[in-house]
């Protein structure tokens, strides 16, 4: 099956729309996204690493998107983390936090 990409990112694309490609055994992984917190990641990276190759920068003509390739290596999914907490221990932590807002300030 032939995937048509034009016709795939046309006019609706979902802003944050990520896809990351690759094949076992690769060292080199393609991303598309057009998520713009990815965006910045992908830029630091590439600023870090000379394995970063940013291919093409998200314009009009491309729907947005940002095309990056990336080691294989740098791709990392987490399950997120969720900690069950007391009343008390939620004040506790909000006076911790509340404290360091103020001397940063």
């Amino acid at each position: 099956m032939e995937l048509n990409t034009k016709q795939c990112l046309s006019n609706n694309v979902v802003e944050g729309a990520t896809g990351i490609h690759y094949f076992k055994g690769d060292t080199t992984a393609e991303i598309t996204t057009a998520d713009k917190t990815l965006m910045t990641q992908i830029r630091k990276a590439a600023k870090q690493s000379e394995e970063v190759c940013i291919d093409q920068e998200p314009c009009v003509d491309n729907g947005g998107f940002m095309l990056a390739l990336v080691p294989v290596k740098f791709i990392k999914i987490r399950a997120s983390k969720t900690r069950e907490i007391t009343e008390e221990q939620r004040q506790i932590l909000a006076e911790r936090m509340k404290k360091a807002r103020e001397k940063r300030s």
